[in-house]
């Protein structure tokens, strides 16, 4: 046996083994050195923009969602027969929403958002359909009558479908904050997306990164939430892919949502809002018209 060949290949081997082992060492320092000098920067064009946060909601880590497809849901006549103490209807056009009036109006107990979501959870479960799903979102007021509208939005796995008009519960309330009415929608969640398949989430503060060096974000703004959700990436007729964001809300109610996986900046083209609004002002009418056209009925009825 030449134990000189074996003892030349068993030092040619630790040789390779420790060559890789260094470049390993030295790949994983540098890419340290470039998270540290990346957040550095950051943290500088943050300072130098008079951009001003808490360091406890940027240091929030990724929750580990995925992008899944989901389609409207049409309703049925046996889920608003489920719905007591309202009148309740669904719009005949496509059974995609439910308009409804309550019985008897209810106050709205609390203004803070602790409060306002501690209220909406229980009125969710007693007056909505599948109301566990939604959670309290924003408030919407208008200055000129005090009316305004509670959006309560539809959830997976206890994290919010932020900005969907097709999941989405608004709420309108009279100027003594009595709510009258609401209307609802839903969509039915199908299988995972699998785009973006094994790849891991970015944090908090890597989204922020996106929205600081793309210069979204004005100078001397304020970020006072972040938070973890859905959004919708991608909608054609009646099919969406709905992705993992990062949710910015800012002082002056600014709203940013970055993709938590892409990392990418989601501009949002329309606001769901908008086109729910424009949508709720003609079923509003419509609504009015249906009810005071049961209210004839009735009493016709009763006349005869």
């Amino acid at each position: 046996m030449d134990w000189s060949k074996i003892k030349t290949i068993f030092i040619i081997t630790f040789l390779i083994l420790n060559t890789l082992l260094a470049q390993e060492f030295l790949s994983r320092r540098e890419k340290s050195q470039l998270d540290h000098i990346t957040k550095q920067t950051v943290e500088e064009l943050l300072k130098d923009s008079e951009i001003t946060y808490n360091d406890n909601i940027i240091s929030k880590e990724p929750s580990n969602l995925k992008e899944f497809k989901a389609t409207p849901k049409q309703f049925k006549e046996s889920d608003v027969e489920l719905l007591e103490n309202q009148q309740a209807k669904l719009v005949e056009s496509d059974k995609t929403r439910i308009i409804s009036k309550l019985e008897q109006p209810i106050e709205i107990d609390g203004k803070s958002k602790l409060q306002l979501t501690t209220f909406f959870k229980e009125f969710a479960k007693k007056h909505i359909y599948k109301g566990e799903e939604y959670v309290y979102w924003k408030e919407e007021k208008d200055e000129k009558d005090s009316r305004g509208k509670i959006y309560l939005v539809q959830t997976k796995n206890g994290e919010e479908i932020y900005n969907n008009s097709d999941a989405m519960v608004v709420v309108f309330y009279d100027e003594n904050r009595y709510i009258t009415n609401y209307t609802q929608t839903m969509v039915e969640m199908d299988e995972d997306f699998e785009e973006f398949e094994g790849k891991k989430q970015i944090s908090a503060f890597k989204a922020l990164e996106t929205l600081v060096v793309g210069n979204i974000i004005k100078s001397k703004s304020t970020i006072v939430s972040v938070d973890s959700g859905y959004y919708r990436s991608f909608r054609d007729k009646d099919l969406q892919i709905i992705g993992p964001v990062w949710y910015f809300v800012l002082e002056d109610k600014s709203e940013f949502y970055v993709h938590a996986i892409s990392g990418q900046h989601i501009k949002v083209m329309k606001n769901p809002l908008d086109e729910s609004n424009s949508q709720l002002s003609i079923l509003e009418k419509k609504q009015d018209d249906i009810l005071d056209a049961e209210d004839i009925v009735a009493e016709k009825k009763r006349n005869h």
